[in-house]
């Protein structure tokens, strides 16, 4: 008997495995990133103050505390900054610290893990838009989606070196499970859909209109094919059951019914698991042959699982931000650009967000039309769905981009595959060559954005959408060096900055930008933004030992503008109150230091 052949590896372009030309095409964008930072790598110049604070999340865990603790204790203390992230960012990024710290030392194995984490999540993420780009377009195709990355800044920005907070790993399970959704395999797409979906929201809540969004797609293939409840089924239970596993691996039990709307607890957890069981019951019953009858078991999961929310947690019916003070509200959530819808961004920026998108669009309409059978023009629309939902999304909220902008890579790779095409078929190289590199450049957002900027703001303008100080010198390890020296004692300093501060000394601070830090960052708020003399007493009352901030920043900025005679504007204008006493500064010249001077009995 002739054995069987041994299994062969899939085959990509020119008989290259797949595997290894994804390998290539992330080598690519990983040097483009790589050399973009280098100065920023040099430097330890982190891009967010959730980076800085992420790296200090880690710093502390691998100091000894406990992985159900995600707390940060040197924010507002004595009462601790109560945190709602999750301990699975935290570990690869520990761990590639714990294997290289022998190797480099401490402080060479943090700046490698900076460099090292991002780039991995980048890798699975464009393994994951090339693998599904290859269901939809074939291998030339999905390389070419995975290449694609690279022409979006914001997809750049989550992956780039020292990029460390979650954004990058929610852009990848929606790779993941785009991928899980084109499985031929109805019970393994769920699956993976579903665990895919329920990572992604543990790790932010953000997930959670996706989590949806794939569960209304699929339940709407069921509507229309009954053999398509086992993917729906095995979805639901798969999310449900991943989801109560993620959240019991990173709860103590103690804390298992608390209400937290901001992340995943028991107010979803038990809606989702209610409705997987009232589906995967009902979708048995051989009554579920007709149409109708299928439209009444999703109706009836969809009424007992609002129910369950409601009833679990009518606090988050009105979102994770309802607590918030009107006045963090207003200086600092507002203010949160990522978190605005397009239509409160300038024109030039929301233009250039929605270029990646709108060309992507248009690649999807044309490979949907192209479509040669029933089940290829099933997989496009599937991918219309989710990117569509994706586009929606990133309309309301701007960080939904990155979403947005991972699946406009395939229907981008579509467009450019008909256009390459034809252009090779151009005789004269002169029009060939120039017009293949615009076809190129296309899906990139900069040519649009750059291009209504020059139409939307004059030089004035221009000059300071790109100011001189943007803060690095002065919240870096340098610039804070001198107060770092200092004996360890509490900060009293603006709302962004805290992070920087907690990062490169051992000082405690008052606020962060974390919106269960509500009550600290209103009385940061209350005090720069009050009279001298009312800030004293908030001063003294948070036990902070110095008063400390960087000039020019844009938080400085709104204080000043919103209270001209407050308490920041006397600081800013030289005239610091008597119960204040400066702290000289010599190596960052934009850092103000004041002592708070003992009470006059």
């Amino acid at each position: 008997m002739t054995p069987a052949p041994a299994p062969q590896p899939a085959r990509g372009i020119a008989g290259w495995p797949y595997g290894r030309l994804i390998l290539l095409a992330w080598a690519v964008v990983a040097v483009i990133l790589i050399a973009g930072r280098w100065q920023s790598i040099l430097t330890v110049s982190m891009i967010d103050p959730d980076d800085h604070m992420r790296l200090v999340q880690v710093r502390d865990w691998l100091a000894g505390q406990g992985w159900f603790d995600v707390s940060q204790h040197r924010l507002y203390p004595p009462h601790g900054g109560d945190m709602h992230w999750s301990r699975f960012v935290d570990m690869p990024i520990a761990g590639v610290i714990l294997l290289l710290r022998p190797l480099l030392g401490g402080a060479q194995a943090e700046i490698a893990a900076l460099i090292a984490v991002p780039l991995g999540i980048l890798l699975l993420a464009m393994n994951f838009v090339a693998r599904a780009g290859r269901r939809l377009l074939g291998p030339e195709g999905g390389i070419l989606a995975a290449l694609l990355v690279a022409t979006s800044p914001y997809l750049l920005a989550q992956f780039a070196p020292l990029r460390i907070d979650h954004h990058s790993w929610q852009i990848a399970m929606a790779g993941l499970a785009l991928l899980a959704l084109l499985d031929d395999d109805p019970r393994r797409s769920g699956i993976v859909a579903g665990i895919a979906a329920a990572f992604w929201t543990h790790i932010s809540i953000e997930g959670l209109p996706y989590l949806a969004l794939i569960g209304a797609l699929l339940a709407l293939r069921y509507l229309l094919d009954r053999r398509e409840g086992a993917r729906l089924v095995a979805y639901l239970i798969a999310a449900a059951a991943a989801s109560i596993a993620f959240f019991a691996a990173t709860k103590l039990p103690a804390a298992w019914g608390a209400v937290r709307c901001d992340s995943m607890s028991a107010p979803y957890l038990l809606p989702l698991a209610i409705a997987a069981a009232t589906v995967a019951a009902g979708s048995r019953l051989p009554a579920m042959e007709g149409a109708v009858q299928r439209l009444a078991l999703l109706g009836v999961a969809g009424a007992v699982g609002a129910a369950a929310l409601a009833l679990s947690g009518p606090a988050c019916l009105g979102g994770p931000f309802e607590a918030l003070d009107p006045l963090v509200h207003r200086f600092w959530y507002q203010n949160v650009r990522e978190g605005l819808p397009l239509w409160d961004q300038p024109s030039y920026l929301a233009v250039g967000s929605l270029w990646p998108s709108l060309v992507g669009m248009i690649g999807a309409w044309i490979g949907w039309r192209s479509a040669e059978t029933p089940e290829a023009a099933r997989r496009w629309t599937t991918f219309a769905v989710m990117f569509g939902g994706a586009f929606l999304l990133s309309v309301l909220v701007y960080r939904g981009q990155g979403v947005a902008h991972l699946y406009a890579t395939i229907g981008s790779a579509a467009l450019l595959t008909v256009l390459l095409r034809r252009l090779a078929n151009l005789r004269f190289a002169a029009a060939r060559v120039p017009l293949t590199v615009l076809a190129i450049a296309l899906p990139s957002p900069i040519p649009a954005g750059s291009a209504m900027a020059r139409i939307e703001l004059d030089d004035a303008e221009r000059t300071m959408l790109q100011p001189a100080f943007d803060g690095k010198e002065c919240l870096s390890e340098a610039g804070l060096s001198q107060i770092a020296a200092r004996p360890a004692a509490t900060l009293f300093a603006p709302i962004d900055v805290g992070p920087s501060m907690l990062m490169y000394t051992q000082h405690s601070v008052i606020a962060g930008g974390y919106h269960r830090n509500n009550d600290a960052m209103r009385e940061v708020i209350r005090s720069f933004t009050g009279s001298a003399r009312d800030a004293e007493a908030i001063v003294r009352a948070s036990g902070a030992t110095y008063v400390a901030y960087c000039r020019r920043l844009p938080e400085i900025q709104l204080y000043l503008a919103a209270s001209p005679k407050g308490f920041m504007a006397d600081l800013e204008g030289g005239r610091a109150p008597a119960w204040l006493r400066p702290v000289p500064v010599t190596n960052s010249p934009d850092l103000r230091v004041w002592q708070v001077a003992p009470p006059i009995s």
